[in-house]
């Protein structure tokens, strides 16, 4: 199986359309209701409408899809156990592990960097050598310059490479002490993004993009909404960032 083929199922037209067709039910419903921003529902909100949404392009692109896969250890605390979507190929064996998140470009960007960091510990800690990992992460806006700076801005001066973050530090967060177990991985995690409170979500896109370059990955970022079309001014844009590294 090749990565380019399972990105695409991720990026594409398909789950493109789809999301949107929910999107504009949404925001259509929402405008009778006469509310406005932050107030509207924001589609992919719940993580379960994402997966259910994802997994649909992944069974018709003859992948077997499980959601919520657990990992094959025993691992203690809520969400410490699974991955949001778990995709494999018969022929040859292959197996890909998918972690979901969703944010508002409202949203400080150390919360979302150690969020999405977490999930990828999470992953690097508790999968096989070889296994392919993928963040897949909808973002959300009912501000324009946001959304097109979010699309557009592919080099942004404002982007931190993370040179401490190592997926050797990735793994520590997890596993540390005599048992190979940390008693808390957040508070580990947290270190490491002391020194950016300051950091925007759209500054947290591009350094995501920044380190899985770095780390030999690939990245995509790519809208759903388009600011040319027959969108009103307050509804809701979405856009995709995408990026996948082996374990």
């Amino acid at each position: 199986m090749r990565e380019l083929r399972i990105n695409e199922c991720l990026i594409g037209p398909s789950i493109r359309r789809l999301i949107l067709r929910d999107h504009t039910t949404l925001e259509k419903w929402n405008d009778k209701e006469h509310l406005k921003g932050w107030e509207r529902d924001r589609l992919g909100y719940k993580e379960r409408r994402l997966q259910a949404l994802l997994s649909q392009v992944l069974s018709k692109r003859n992948f077997e899809v499980i959601v919520e896969s657990y990992f094959p250890k025993k691992l203690r605390g809520k969400g410490y156990r699974s991955c949001d979507l778990y995709a494999y190929q018969r022929h040859p064996y292959r197996e890909i592990w998918i972690e979901i998140k969703s944010y508002s470009l409202r949203t400080g960007g150390r919360h979302v960097l150690i969020n999405t960091f977490f999930d990828l510990s999470k992953l690097l800690t508790h999968t096989t050598k070889g296994n392919l990992l993928i963040l897949w992460v909808l973002f959300y806006t009912d501000n324009d310059k946001q959304f097109s700076d979010f699309i557009r801005e592919q080099e942004n001066t404002g982007s931190y490479f993370l040179y401490n973050v190592t997926k050797r530090a990735l793994v520590r967060c997890h596993r540390s002490g005599e048992r190979g177990k940390a008693r808390s991985p957040w508070r580990n995690l947290r270190r490491l993004f002391n020194h950016l409170d300051s950091l925007s979500a759209i500054d947290a896109i591009h350094s995501l993009k920044a380190w899985f370059e770095r780390t030999g990955g690939r990245t995509y970022l790519v809208p759903i909404s388009g600011l040319r079309k027959n969108l009103k001014h307050e509804w809701v844009k979405y856009g995709i960032f995408c990026g996948s590294i082996r374990c």
